[in-house]
């Protein structure tokens, strides 16, 4: 599998995923930037806001681009559209995503949304 659909499968993991996936592929020292009322996050504050029962039905990423800065070092961007059950109104985003490879798996270290 190419690098590029590896990363595209864990990011679209993220928005489906259980807090169990999140401890299991998120990096050690990870944040994330969200729209308020999240904002940002450490890894812990992270894993404390995933209620398994809320999570994203419907997903759509496109766009996605991948770019390679530094070994073990990954960078993605791309337009997220999601729906939850209950919400009529899709939620869309440019989503930019930073991998790091740890013990030689890559880990989500930084995820930030910014609304559209």
């Amino acid at each position: 599998m190419s690098l590029s659909k590896e990363l595209g499968k864990l990011e679209f993991g993220f928005w489906r995923g259980t807090r169990h996936y999140y401890d299991e592929h998120l990096a050690d020292e990870s944040v994330a930037v969200y729209p308020e009322p999240a904002g940002m996050l450490s890894r812990d504050e992270i894993l404390q806001s995933i209620d398994d029962g809320a999570r994203w039905e419907q997903v759509e990423l496109e766009d996605m681009a991948m770019t390679e800065p530094a070994p073990g070092v990954v960078m993605l961007v791309y337009r997220a559209t999601a729906s939850r059950v209950g919400i009529d109104k899709p939620y869309r985003a440019l989503v930019g995503s930073v991998y790091v490879k740890q013990d030689d798996v890559w880990k989500l270290a930084f995820n930030q949304q910014t609304p559209i």
